[in-house]
């Protein structure tokens, strides 16, 4: 059943991924321990290898931020799109009452435009929530300062531990965009097969 509701309905696939990452996100004990695992492993190592261990930490954070950016301005583009094509939408539906459909056809047409103007809003409210400001850790004066009195070990276990703190909200942005993109499609869809539904009435009219 779950199957099925997540092929008809993309937002109940987000409604149980966002309980998984919930969940994941109340069991810090394992994470702490794997910190606590990898400062050990990182002890014996030269200081020419905690160098590049701290620039490799570093650029995993630098990465995440880019994502956090190129996930936003994606979704900007389903905020815009499915608005113009709801407003399309809103406008070619009426028109079809010109076209004389049978009853089953019109009801047919009716009920396509009705689904796709749906999805197309529902789109639009996801690719909003996608760039809805979410508690994201980066690198400030403040915690520069902090990380700059660490140990070299400390500071790759923490900007590690940073990059972990983020990928809840990453992981919450990628999930809602995929459905955005996917309730867009949807919408287009409904929208080709009921303007195809009324064009055929139209000309087989004529």
């Amino acid at each position: 059943m779950r199957r099925l509701l997540s092929v008809l309905w993309p937002p109940y696939s987000l409604y149980l991924a966002t309980r998984t990452i919930a969940q994941s996100a109340d069991e810090q004990d394992p994470w702490a321990r794997a910190l606590e695992d990898m400062r050990i492993d990182i002890s014996p190592q030269p200081n020419a290898d905690l160098a590049d261990a701290e620039k490799l930490a570093s650029s995993v954070l630098e990465a995440e931020t880019k994502r956090k950016d190129v996930l936003e301005s994606k979704a900007t583009t389903f905020v815009v799109t499915p608005a113009i094509a709801t407003v399309i939408t809103a406008a070619i539906a009426p028109l079809t009452r010109d076209f004389r459909l049978s009853s089953c056809a019109a009801t047919l047409v009716t009920v396509c435009y009705v689904v796709a103007l749906i999805h197309l809003l529902v789109s639009s409210w996801y690719a909003i929530t996608a760039r809805r400001a979410e508690p994201f850790v980066v690198l400030s004066s403040a915690n520069a300062r902090d990380l700059l009195s660490k140990a070299p070990i400390d500071r790759v276990v923490a900007r590690l531990a940073y990059a972990r703190l983020n990928e809840p909200a990453l992981l919450r942005k990628s999930n809602r965009l995929s459905v955005s993109e996917d309730l867009f499609l949807r919408g287009l869809a409904f929208l080709a097969f009921a303007t195809c539904v009324s064009l055929m009435g139209h000309v087989g009219r004529l």
